[in-house]
């Protein structure tokens, strides 16, 4: 068995993922299979690796997936402090604009239901826009989305070689079995002065996406970065700061001289494998506290709907600031905005306790409802 990332044959497997044998799938759904963490030692990736029965299932739900189900098919928000709420992927590409030429080529590769066509439609319209799949599920739909002038389907190396100015790998480089090779194929399609958009769920930031049995890598920024370096590529911009839970890099081709700093490469201080350690114990403490209690989970992405399927008792409520999502239920467990929430609730966090708490501080700020609220937090790393 060798690691995704490097190829190291020192890959040790770390074990099963939660309290129940329940997996959550990436659109998000339940799933019956539990996802099982291994942990390169050598470079220090954690990473899954498929049996014949995992990977029929995930083909299978590949074959038939529902991006973004909760939402009707719409990308997730996010809440910068000094804008509007927006999609993750027009807030990327908004921030990018200065260093994109007027015109070009866009390549979505993965581009499920075409979110990020549909930012780049808004804010690029001078530029000819492509989308890659491995099915064609959303074809019809994404050609209809302004600008787009061809969708391939299959397999990557069956697309016409040709040169793209900005590539967009968006949420999609974590569901690739062999990365490195992966981006190495895509650095025929990218011209010289061309740019990588690539946003990835960060395991630092959000260790329960370790939950997802279709996410088969699970980066660290450092990480990430090395992969990139490995290809040949190096950052332009680091995006941390325009979405919370997730690494987003802008990058470019290597040339001399452009090495990424030392800060880049050592960006977290723990060691991966305790991620897969801290989530197991952040398990079992919410177990704890929620048991026979009445509580609601904020957050309707993969962490809080999973979590839901792993403690003993269910939430009465989910709370989201999402309208798309506000007024759904998850099991029959309603969706409901902040503010319709009842005065000192218990509100479980499922996110790193840093996070956590700063979203907490937030809904004490803005709403009322939440000023005497009870926020279960996780514990920090240690």
């Amino acid at each position: 068995m060798n690691c995704n990332l490097c190829g190291s044959d020192r890959v040790k497997e770390l074990g099963l993922i939660g309290l129940q044998p329940v997996s959550i799938t990436s659109e998000p759904n339940f799933c019956s299979l539990p996802a099982k963490i291994y942990h390169c030692q050598n470079c220090n990736h954690l990473q899954k690796k498929y049996s014949q029965t995992e990977g029929s299932f995930i083909d299978s739900m590949y074959n038939q997936y529902d991006a973004y189900n909760i939402s009707r098919g719409d990308e997730q928000l996010i809440f910068p402090e000094d804008a509007s709420p927006r999609t993750r992927s027009y807030h990327a590409l908004e921030q990018c604009i200065s260093l994109l030429p007027e015109s070009g080529k866009l390549l979505d590769i993965g581009t499920g239901n075409g979110t990020a066509l549909k930012s780049a439609s808004q804010l690029l319209k001078n530029w000819k826009l492509f989308a890659f799949d491995i099915h064609d599920k959303f074809k019809e739909d994404v050609l209809k989305i302004s600008g787009v002038e061809d969708f391939y389907v299959g397999n990557f190396k069956d697309i016409p070689v040709q040169k793209f100015d900005l590539i967009i790998l968006w949420h999609s480089l974590e569901h690739i079995a062999e990365p490195r090779d992966f981006l190495n194929q895509i650095m025929d399609y990218l011209t010289e002065d061309g740019l990588f958009l690539i946003q990835v769920p960060n395991i630092h930031t959000m260790p329960f996406d370790l939950a997802v049995i279709d996410h088969c890598s699970h980066f660290t920024k450092s990480g990430l970065l090395k992969l990139s370096k490995a290809t040949g590529l190096v950052k332009v911009l680091d995006g941390a700061k325009w979405t919370h839970n997730c690494i987003t890099l802008l990058l470019k081709r290597e040339t001399n001289g452009c090495e990424p700093s030392e800060s880049d490469c050592d960006s977290e201080s723990v060691r991966s494998d305790s991620y897969f350690e801290w989530l197991g114990k952040t398990l079992k403490e919410f177990e704890k506290v929620t048991y026979n209690r009445r509580y609601a989970i904020f957050g309707t992405g993969i962490s809080g709907i999973w979590i839901y399927s792993q403690l003993s008792t269910p939430p009465s409520l989910f709370i989201d600031e999402d309208n798309e999502r506000i007024g759904h239920h998850i099991s029959n467990i309603p969706i409901v905005n902040p503010k319709d929430i009842a005065e000192s609730c218990d509100i479980l966090m499922p996110f790193t306790y840093e996070t956590g708490k700063n979203i907490s501080l937030k809904m004490q700020k803005l709403y009322s409802t939440c000023k005497d609220c009870n926020f279960i937090l996780s514990q920090p790393y240690t």
